[in-house]
């Protein structure tokens, strides 16, 4: 059989004066690590039981960026329930509204 990769080389057609451009949609788990500005243990641990989505291809994982988005908007928590939960794991109760 022939190597058909002498066809590969003309894979960047050009589009007027532009060429085409590939945003990378998946990122690595230290570019998540640093974006989110958590540490990479904590990540790899959260991908590993599920709780952050994710793609595990081998050993090395990848997050769509615009999935690791939503997540972080799911997770939006108000001042005021923040500051709720602290009193009560303190023991404190909330008097009045």
């Amino acid at each position: 059989m022939g190597n058909n990769l002498a066809n590969v080389t003309d894979v960047n057609i050009k589009i007027g004066s532009e060429e085409p451009s590939i945003e990378r949609r998946y990122v690595s788990l230290k570019e998540i690590s640093v974006y989110l500005g958590l540490s990479p243990k904590t990540l790899y641990i959260w991908a590993e039981e599920g709780r952050i989505p994710g793609y595990k291809f081998g050993r090395v994982w990848r997050f769509d960026k615009e999935e690791i988005d939503n997540f972080v908007k799911s997770h939006y928590a108000s001042p005021n329930i923040c500051y709720n939960k602290a009193l009560a794991c303190a023991g404190f109760e909330r008097k009045g509204g």
